[in-house]
């Protein structure tokens, strides 16, 4: 039997989208932050300008890893929604609370349930994906990774992960 806790992690885990805030703080309540040290959980509080900036940050990362060989690159294109074999969460794979003033709703994510054996997602939470997917045009973001990532690399030539990323990072002004 499943406990309590075990039921509300399924029940908020993952893409969840919502017409009020206090629906959507009601998922969200929690630790966070300072007082979640020991689970490192990071909680962004977004909305539409900063949310493309942190699946911009995520998807350069991304291409980091690729690109200086730490990564598969059918991989990575899976992971940006490149690739027409499979796509994965890897772009919203990460805690945040959005408000879209462009489609005037919430959406949440709790992806640190995964640690839980909580990671699969539905049909519904796939549907708020493409929905986020087609609002913030992933794929341009993907792509602006990728020539981002590129031209970095080669004038600066980089060759470590961490590097690249941060001094991408720092140049572009990106959060999260």
């Amino acid at each position: 039997m499943r406990s309590k806790e075990q039921f509300e992690n399924e029940r908020y885990f993952g893409i969840q989208k919502f017409d009020t805030l206090a629906e959507a703080l009601a998922v969200m309540k929690g630790k966070w932050g300072i007082e979640a040290l020991e689970t490192q959980s990071k909680l962004l509080i977004a909305d539409d300008d900063n949310f493309k900036d942190a699946v911009l940050r995520r998807a350069i990362e991304r291409v980091c890893e690729a690109r200086l060989g730490n990564l598969d690159w059918e991989k990575c294109k899976m992971d940006l929604g490149l690739s027409k074999k499979k796509i994965t969460d890897y772009l919203l794979d990460f805690d945040f609370l959005l408000y879209s003033k462009k489609k005037n709703c919430y959406f949440t994510s709790r992806m640190s349930y995964k640690d839980d054996h909580v990671n699969e997602w539905n049909k519904r939470q796939w549907g708020y994906y493409y929905e986020l997917s087609d609002l913030y045009t992933f794929p341009q973001i993907a792509k602006k990774s990728i020539s981002l990532v590129d031209s970095y690399i080669k004038q600066y030539k980089l060759n470590d992960v961490d590097d690249a990323l941060d001094l991408i990072i720092d140049k572009e002004g990106l959060i999260f």
